[in-house]
């Protein structure tokens, strides 16, 4: 009788390690398939950051042509900001070719699906929301 309750419970025990070792496996693969997605985010930010510093003539920060502007800024080019990411001290996005920086805590009222626009007002570029007039983030291109 001893013997046989041994051996359930070695069963129980081993097909409680295949379960662990399978959840494993799983959390792995899940964890690889974020780890594939995250890198071809960033491989994609990269290509549009480095098609920006070509169109600006090299630069690492500078300034919009004024037909790319024209074309793709100012307050009738809104866009959704679905989402940006933390680099450094920097909150980054990528929009029109271009890849932006900013600083600045989201504005209190703003949400993050709202439409956003870039603009440029006395020599620097500013993140505007057309729900928020008066409030705007300051950018930096990259």
């Amino acid at each position: 009788m001893k013997i046989k309750v041994m051996k359930q419970m070695m069963a129980a025990a081993v097909l409680g390690t295949v379960w662990l070792a399978g959840m494993s496996v799983r959390a792995q693969a899940q964890g690889r398939g974020q780890d594939h997605e995250r890198k071809k985010e960033m491989k994609q930010e990269r290509r549009e950051a480095k098609h920006a510093r070509h169109e600006n003539n090299g630069h690492h920060y500078g300034r919009i042509s004024d037909d790319h502007y024209r074309a793709h800024f100012g307050r009738e080019h809104e866009f959704r900001m679905v989402r940006y990411r933390r680099a450094g001290r920097y909150h980054r996005f990528v929009y029109g070719g271009y890849s932006f920086g900013f600083v600045q805590p989201w504005p209190a009222g703003w949400r993050h699906d709202d439409h956003v626009y870039v603009e440029y007002v006395e020599g620097g570029y500013f993140l505007c929301n057309p729900r928020r007039p008066g409030i705007r983030i300051s950018l930096t291109i990259f």
